[in-house]
């Protein structure tokens, strides 16, 4: 299952929210036609600053996990279950600080609609701890890389 797309461009992110528009649905995540599309030389896709909450914790932080948890039979599946258990077990019995508004859902039943603060805190806070003895190593090396620069972001 090759669930990457490339990248967009304007005219076929145009195309998308057209089609989107005319049968209802989502066509790769575009939902319809945006207001931004009435400004003159405006390029969407290239002329709009990403946004950390947008690409890193819904986008990258979400995807990793989801392949690493939910792709059983694919090459970036690198999580067993008894793994997924432990680090179900290890974020449920995380006490946060009061200044944290959103404590932990379970990540085993609902990961699909977590919301962007609890991937902040996942990452930002509990990744470092929770995945150093559950991930191979190289992966743990990059995920902390990636879990640092992102602060910078944010």
């Amino acid at each position: 299952m090759n669930i990457l797309k490339e990248k967009r461009n304007y005219k076929e992110t145009l195309e998308e929210a057209k089609e989107a528009l005319n049968t209802g649905k989502a066509v790769h995540g575009v939902k319809g036609p945006s207001v931004l599309y009435l400004i003159p030389g405006l390029d969407i896709i290239r002329g709009v600053i990403p946004d950390s909450m947008h690409c890193i914790f819904l986008g990258v932080v979400n995807l990793l996990l989801t392949l690493w948890l939910n792709f059983p039979n694919e090459c970036y599946h690198i999580i067993k279950k008894d793994v997924k258990n432990s680090i179900a077990y290890l974020l449920s019995s995380v006490k946060p600080p009061s200044e944290m508004k959103r404590v932990f859902r379970s990540i085993l039943k609902y990961l699909s609609v977590w919301k962007a603060s609890e991937f902040r805190n996942f990452i930002f806070f509990y990744s470092a701890a929770v995945l150093k003895k559950l991930l191979p190593p190289a992966h743990y090396s990059h995920w902390f890389i990636f879990s640092k620069c992102s602060t910078i972001n944010f």
